[in-house]
């Protein structure tokens, strides 16, 4: 791990500097303003903790904690100590992010073919830990006391053990990611491939798939023979796991933690902490508006109860599952000797193609964008401007409609579900602008 820099020091002290004079407002604003400052997850979270505190079920207590037990736990000093506690907490775990992105991009460089002669690693580093810094959408989401922070640093700490191939550390983060929120499982299949032994320095499997060439080649054949060899590729790759130590250990040790810790869950509070913290967020159906192209169906189907809604209801969760796991395997075998980036096409087609999808998942996939964009200066500046003004544009447009629904009560329901789709179909070009602009500069 590299020493701070002074670039890097500065940097991090004005990160921490500009949150925590946020965390301190937040106590001012609540207690002037009726639109408070501090979400309200939060005071779901401290709910949760002083149940645990008094040595009560934070489920029975507080019934919308819907959220891993251990949190609750962890913001205890919040009750005793100050109720400021958990704001600090998961403001030095979204700096803490930062600084892993700064060891993640020092690696990522290390391994380049040829390193960009007009700036030093380091410098590469401090920026892309930079844009994660001075961000002020992780700013503002750590400040108002969403443990978001805490869950990426999970994330982004498994990533950088995987880089290392420190296989436990990364299995153990990676379970304790899932732990708090499932969808890191979606990593699994990336991280096996990641760890299959080497030969001669490089992949067995080499990248060649997906490199620029191939992928102009491959465009002459038929959209059957590349979704057969894509599934020929899948299976193989992960039927070999089974052969090789690294991949076997990641899984055993994955498999082992994340069971470990809702064994202890239900030890604690029965099968009403497994069904708040984990069954509700897999059978959960929500049917308000969102970004997501499926809240309005789901909506129409929920106001009409019956046996056959229930079965429509299924077909829809089938239909909306079936992208995303192709989107997630596709990206896995394509990507996966690049770990950042794969992981940023899996989580952003993942989040796009949700059932349920607000501006708080979007963090999921922007925490991996500071480690991924050195991947793009070949990018010409008119297509990172439509990138980045398309997907702006799009929340824009969704925004004001949801305004005009929730606030104003205009009948505009149908408009916000059709910019929904505007922003689904958005976000799918972006992600081929991401991969046809893809440089791959491993060794």
């Amino acid at each position: 791990v590299p020493m701070p820099s002074s670039a890097l020091a500065r940097a991090l002290a004005l990160g921490l500097g500009v949150r925590l004079l946020l965390v301190a407002y937040s106590d001012v604003h609540d207690a002037l303003f009726e639109l408070r400052f501090t979400d309200v997850d939060y005071g779901v979270f401290l709910d949760g903790a002083a149940a645990v505190h008094t040595g009560q079920s934070p489920f029975a207590l507080a019934p919308t904690y819907r959220y891993t037990p251990l949190l609750a736990w962890l913001l205890t000093p919040s009750i005793w100590l100050h109720r400021s506690f958990g704001k600090v907490l998961f403001v030095l775990a979204d700096v803490m992010c930062g600084v892993l992105l700064h060891w993640v991009v020092t690696l990522a460089h290390a391994a380049t073919t040829a390193s960009s002669a007009r700036a030093s690693p380091e410098h590469h580093a401090v920026w892309a830990m930079s844009l994660w810094l001075f961000n002020p959408v992780p700013v503002m989401v750590s400040t108002r006391g969403n443990a978001e922070s805490v869950l990426l640093l999970c994330v982004l700490g498994a990533l950088f053990a995987l880089l290392r191939r420190r296989v436990t550390l990364a299995a153990g983060l990676l379970a304790a990611a899932a732990h708090v929120k499932l969808y890191p499982l979606i990593y699994l299949p990336s991280a096996l491939l990641f760890l299959r032994p080497r030969q001669g320095g490089s992949e067995t499997t080499t990248f060649n798939s997906s490199s620029t060439n191939d992928r102009n080649h491959s465009s002459s054949r038929s959209g059957v023979v590349r979704l057969r060899t894509l599934g020929a590729d899948c299976v193989t790759g992960l039927l070999n796991c089974v052969r090789h130590s690294d991949q076997m250990k990641f899984l055993l040790v994955f498999s082992a933690i994340l069971s470990m810790s809702w064994l202890l869950v239900y030890q604690m509070y029965g099968w009403e902490g497994l069904d708040a913290a984990l069954l509700y967020h897999i059978s959960r159906q929500d049917p308000q508006h969102n970004f997501s192209a499926y809240f309005l169906p789901m909506r129409l189907l929920l106001d009409h109860p019956g046996a056959l809604t229930a079965v429509l209801l299924k077909a829809l969760s089938f239909v909306a599952f079936v992208p995303q796991a192709v989107g997630v395997v596709w990206a896995a075998v394509s990507f996966n000797r690049d770990l950042p980036f794969c992981w940023l096409l899996q989580t952003f087609l993942f989040v796009s193609l949700n059932k349920v999808c607000t501006s708080q998942y979007f963090l999921w996939y922007l925490v991996f964008v500071p480690a991924c964009y050195q991947h793009f200066e070949k990018m010409s500046h008119s297509t990172l401007q439509f990138v980045v003004v398309a997907w702006f544009s799009a929340q824009g447009l969704w925004l004001t409609t949801a305004y005009m629904y929730e606030f104003l009560h205009w009948p505009v329901l149908s408009l916000v579900w059709a910019c929904s789709l505007v922003f689904l179909a958005v976000n799918l070009r972006i992600a081929h602008t991401l991969v046809t602009h893809y440089d791959c500069k491993l060794q």
